[in-house]
């Protein structure tokens, strides 16, 4: 299927369940009976059935063990009364939150600032003009790691 780069999808709110399957399918559940499928309901719901919004708290929590998957849910309790807006900077802020090391939040840091018309390859001069990237100082050895 061909699109054009400049094509708009526009995306409904999911019914209930299928905002759970969508989560737990980002998030990489696949046993029905674990700690984690009760947990990723009440996570799911609190999303609302905001696509984006699922997909990027399930992607932040895959591979997490319980306790975080209960501190986020209890993070989202706290904050009940949120707005659409709230919702997606909570996800955003929940997937910065859980990158691996500075280097991935700085990166995350300067996309973010660079809007999203920036091209990869102008992250990547930046990243190498910045020393965010370590022990790399030319693009070609940007694309050998």
């Amino acid at each position: 299927m061909a699109v054009k780069e400049n094509s708009i999808f526009s995306m409904e709110v999911l019914q209930e369940k299928e905002a759970e399957l969508l989560f737990k399918k980002v998030a990489g559940l696949h046993d029905k009976n674990s700690e984690l499928d009760s947990l990723a309901s009440k996570i799911a719901k609190k999303r609302a059935g905001l696509p984006v919004a699922l997909v990027t708290a399930g992607r932040a929590l895959k591979n997490m063990n319980s306790s975080v998957w209960n501190n986020v849910l209890r993070q989202r309790e706290r904050q009940e009364f949120m707005g659409v807006q709230e919702y997606m900077e909570f996800s955003t802020k929940l997937s910065y939150d859980h990158l691996k090391n500075e280097e991935l939040k700085a990166i995350f840091l300067l996309f973010a600032k660079m809007g999203n018309d920036s091209l990869i390859v102008d992250l990547l001069k930046y990243c190498i003009g910045l020393g965010i990237l370590k022990d790399v100082y030319t693009i070609r050895e940007a694309q050998i790691n």
